[in-house]
This record gives C-alpha cells, sequence and structure tokens, in this order.
C-alpha cells in the first residue's frame, strides 16, 4: 500500500515505449490497473518493477536493511547496465560470451566479498 500511496503523492511518471506502440499515456496506476494479461507480449514491466523495487525498499526500511537493499539495486543497475552493453555488440556469440564472463566475473566478486566478511567476523 505504501509504494501505491507514495506513487499517488511523489511518485514519477512512467511512459513505456516500444516500436510500433500507440500512446500508453504516463501514470503507471494506470497502467497497472490494466492487469496481467497472459498472452499479450507488450505488458508494462516497468510497471510491475516500479512498485515492487518500492515495496522492497520500504520493507528494507521497517526492516533496518537500507544499505544492504542500496548495494543490491546498485547490482541490479551495474548489471542491466552491462547487458545493455552487450546487446549493442549486436553479436549472438559476442553476446553470450560477455554474459558468461560477467557472471563469472560476478560471482568471483560476491566469493571475494563474502571471504571478506567472514575473515573480518573473526
Amino acid at each position: 500500500m505504501c509504494s501505491f500511496r507514495y506513487q499517488q503523492e511523489a511518485g514519477d511518471d512512467y511512459k513505456p515505449y516500444w516500436h510500433g506502440q500507440s500512446e500508453q499515456g504516463k501514470d503507471p496506476q494506470r497502467l497497472y490497473d490494466k492487469g496481467f494479461r497472459k498472452n499479450d507480449p507488450h505488458q508494462h514491466q516497468g510497471v510491475i518493477q516500479i512498485y515492487l523495487n518500492r515495496f522492497y525498499e520500504f520493507q528494507a526500511s521497517f526492516q533496518g536493511t537500507t544499505q544492504s537493499h542500496h548495494a543490491w539495486m546498485q547490482l541490479q543497475i551495474s548489471r542491466l547496465r552491462a547487458y545493455f552493453r552487450l546487446v549493442e555488440v549486436n553479436d549472438i556469440v559476442g553476446f553470450v560470451t560477455g554474459v558468461i564472463a560477467m557472471n563469472y566475473v560476478c560471482m568471483d566478486m560476491a566469493k571475494d566479498i563474502a571471504i571478506k566478511h567472514l575473515n573480518h567476523d573473526k
């Protein structure tokens, strides 16, 4: 409820776009209220992400895990930007190779962070 109420009071406009679409408006609530359409590939995933990620933000605030949540969101943004750069390569082999390498780097860094924190606690 907090996520929807925040959107009503102070949320940003969200205007989805894909090639060939008709005007959809810029109100996330109106787009969300259209509901889930099982066979429609052009649903507004951005709207779902707006509300879901805002929910996670409120949840982290209530649980006192805001710093951890912000780190998680920064990781997600970094990964999306990396995927975007890989898509721009415009080569399926390059894309797949890049995704595999990116996943390896992320796992390797996560391992290093976990080891650092395990050693820090001793």
